[in-house]
């Protein structure tokens, strides 16, 4: 049960951070449970963000001055860069190898010890 409460509140960070483009540090430490906060779950979520071009900052304060700086970048684009990233458009599918390959893995049940130990002994 705490699990879908979790997925729940994940879900609403992401859409959250859809939203606005941003989340501060503050707001996704509130989501992560305490027991399951661990180096690797931190790294799934982070790399989540990253895959949905939401920026984690550490403040509001920041995340306007990230704001105004693509505001600004993007006002000095010219429509040659601009139609290139409508050409680059693939409609949500992954181009990035690296990226592809990094999807792919975290969709790979990892081994238990058991398992582990099996693969071993047949070795």
């Amino acid at each position: 049960m705490a699990k879908k409460s979790n997925m729940e509140d994940l879900r609403r960070l992401i859409s959250i951070g859809k939203e606005k483009g941003y989340l501060t540090y503050d707001e996704v430490n509130s989501v992560l449970p305490d027991e399951l906060v661990s180096s690797e779950r931190i790294d799934d979520m982070m790399m989540i963000f990253d895959e949905m071009d939401i920026e984690v900052v550490d403040s509001s304060q920041e995340a306007k001055i990230l704001k105004d700086k693509i505001e600004k970048d993007g006002e000095a684009a010219d429509k040659g860069d601009q139609a290139l990233a409508l050409e680059e458009d693939t409609g949500g599918r992954v181009t990035d190898p690296v990226k592809m390959y990094l999807r792919e893995m975290g969709m790979v049940c990892l081994l238990t010890r058991e398992g582990e130990v099996e693969i071993a002994k047949r070795i």
